[in-house]
């Protein structure tokens, strides 16, 4: 018998920051539990931007409808992984299948004994549990900006791949999703004199990359920004514009962008590939199906571009990117690391991988490995529905 357990949690000590941090930390997430026979059990993990929890409740039961018939012991995964659901694509029902994925696979991987990679590529895979690691870090408030210089040197002093810094928000700044549709407006001059400190202080072969939050709105300041960040040997430049591909295809003399964590449909993904002005995708697992991330692997092999998981949230997500990268097998494996530390963190039990020295290291076999821990439970408002 199969079983979906989905729950909220959300955050009882909600409080004011001396600095801004992601929208999460003070509003909530959504993991979601499959359970076989009350012997196997897998989380997955949904975009909680993507809808409110009754209508992630409301698709995923619609998901679980298609799936809870098939013996999972028998029917083969990528057969599971293809069952065509009828509804119409949307950014909260796309979400929602791809944290059902996660569980979904993460179950079967323990049903069958056999680790995730296996039951997605044949090609030879050298055995490389070792993921570097950037951290994600540098939201400070206007005035703040020497706080950046100190988290940098932090990153580089514990061996970390790189690290990634933003703007400064103003004191009133947006809710993670008002902000791309009403970027904050930040001094670029001021902007890159700061960057221009930080690598100074970093001296040149640490990697550094600048997430600009789609906060550039005219051709010239996005000229003046990128070519100066190109004579710092920024790494990437993570989203300098709102996310309108022509926009990205018009962007000149700069190659090294980062973009792709919005996506979730997998045909207008793939006009993004196309985009040659875009070498890093971020594609988060809790948007984009896995499998179609998989998929994905030849088109971005052929396009000479480099997936970078998208990881901001729990360690599910980070165990799903991680496993993902070593499907890819690429020459760069790298991930990126909230720089921050979760309210959540408690509730997970991760016996998936480890940080050290700036790497992630996978260390289980089997699943993604994480788990729950209720003794956390009532450290949070916890809403929660099950279906059978």
């Amino acid at each position: 018998m199969l079983k979906l357990e989905i729950y909220k949690f959300e955050n009882k000590k909600k409080k004011f920051l001396n600095y801004p941090r992601p929208s999460y930390f003070n509003s909530n997430i959504i993991i979601l539990k499959l359970i076989h026979n009350d012997e196997h059990s897998s989380l997955g993990e949904v975009n909680l931007y993507s809808g409110s929890f009754i209508e992630i409740i409301n698709n995923l039961k619609i998901i679980f409808s298609q799936i809870k018939q098939y013996d999972l012991k028998k029917k083969n995964l990528i057969n599971l992984l293809n069952i065509k659901i009828p509804i119409k694509n949307n950014f909260c029902f796309d979400s929602c299948v791809a944290g059902f994925v996660q569980a979904l696979v993460g179950l079967k991987s323990k049903i069958e004994n056999k680790q995730v990679i296996n039951f997605f590529t044949n090609r030879k895979i050298k055995k490389n549990n070792i993921i570097n690691v950037y951290a994600s870090g540098g939201m400070v408030f206007v005035g703040q900006d020497n706080k950046l210089i100190e988290e940098a040197n932090f990153c580089k002093q514990n061996k970390y791949f790189g690290y990634k810094f933003r703007p400064p928000y103003p004191k009133q700044f947006n809710h993670h999703n008002m902000r791309f549709k009403k970027p904050d407006f930040f001094d670029i001059k001021k902007f890159l004199k700061m960057s221009e400190k930080i690598r100074v202080s970093v001296g040149n072969e640490f990697n550094l990359m600048a997430d600009l939050g789609c906060r550039i709105t005219s051709k010239s300041d996005l000229n003046y920004l990128m070519n100066g960040l190109n004579e710092l040997n920024f790494f990437f430049v993570e989203e300098p514009v709102i996310r309108n591909l022509s926009l990205y295809g018009n962007i000149k003399n700069y190659k090294n962008i980062a973009s792709g964590e919005h996506l979730h449909n997998l045909n207008e993904t793939k006009k993004w590939i196309s985009c040659k002005n875009v070498k890093f995708f971020q594609f988060d697992p809790n948007s984009l199906s896995m499998n179609y991330i998989v998929s994905l692997y030849k088109n971005l092999k052929s396009e000479k571009k480099i997936y970078i998981p998208h990881n901001w949230t729990t360690p599910v997500n980070t165990s799903v990117g991680i496993n993902l990268l070593l499907i890819y097998q690429q020459k760069i494996n790298l991930i990126e690391k909230n720089f921050y530390t979760s309210p959540y963190n408690d509730l997970f039990i991760n016996k998936s991988f480890f940080f050290k020295d700036g790497r992630f290291i996978l260390v289980n076999s089997k699943g993604f490995d994480i788990k729950l821990n209720p003794d956390y439970f009532n450290k949070f408002n916890v809403e929660s529905v099950s279906f059978i």
